[in-house]
Parts: C-alpha cells; structure tokens; sequence
C-alpha cells in the first residue's frame, strides 16, 4: 500500500473517531493539558486501546494548537506506542488538520513514574 493511501486510511478513521470523543482531562503541565477519551477504549488482555489529545496552552511553531493520537498501553509491561497521530492548528483536535501520521518508529516507550502518562496508565489498566 502506498504512502498516500496510508494517509488517506488514517484520516478516514480519525475522521470517524471525531465525532464520537468523550474527553476526561487526566493531567497538566506548564506547556499542556492532557486527556484520554475513554469511550474509545478497547481491552485486549493486558494491553488498552484508546485516543488520547494534547491540547497545548501556546501554539507550537509549526502552528499546532493540539495532537490527537491512537495509542496503545501495555499495563503489564507499563509502556506504551502510538499507533496513529495527527497535528491540529486548533485546540481539542479542532481546525486545520496540519500532519498526519502512522506509527510510531520509536515502537515502544516505557512509561516513566509519576507523569502524565503513568496516570493514564493507571485510569485505562483499571478499566
């Protein structure tokens, strides 16, 4: 499959997930707020499913105002990939859609105590 039509799969699928997102904030910094929507979320053993978004409190130099992204969670393994993400000018995944793209190439990240993502961790494992 072509790179182009790896684009066009992915914004097909965002594009529906939009709609639907019920966000819960799960955490903030200095430089963003951070949410899951947990009626995205899909179990499979010990791994989650789920949308998450980084709303950013001041526009990023290419002009992003928020991420959203597909990822996935290990709970078993406390790590954690992103399958899918686009870049947004507006906040809450809103306006201009400025990137989209697929998979991580980092693959897996541990996810570090006491952050933003270790709470998520801890919300969606517990579901």
């Amino acid at each position: 499959m072509t790179a182009a039509r790896w684009c066009l799969c992915g914004a097909l699928v965002l594009a529906s997930a939009e709609g639907q997102a019920d966000w819960v904030r799960v955490g903030e910094t200095a430089e963003a707020g951070f949410f899951v929507d947990l009626g995205s979320l899909e179990k499979d053993g010990s791994n989650r499913r789920f949308w998450e978004l980084t709303d950013l409190k001041q526009r990023g130099k290419e002009g992003e105002m928020s991420m959203r992204a597909r990822v996935l969670y290990d709970c078993q393994g406390q790590r954690s990939r992103t399958l899918t993400l686009t870049v947004h000018a507006e906040p809450m995944a809103g306006g201009k859609t400025l990137f989209v793209g697929g998979e991580d190439p980092q693959g897996w990240i541990a996810v570090a105590p006491k952050s933003v993502s270790s709470e998520k961790l801890r919300m969606v494992c517990a579901r």
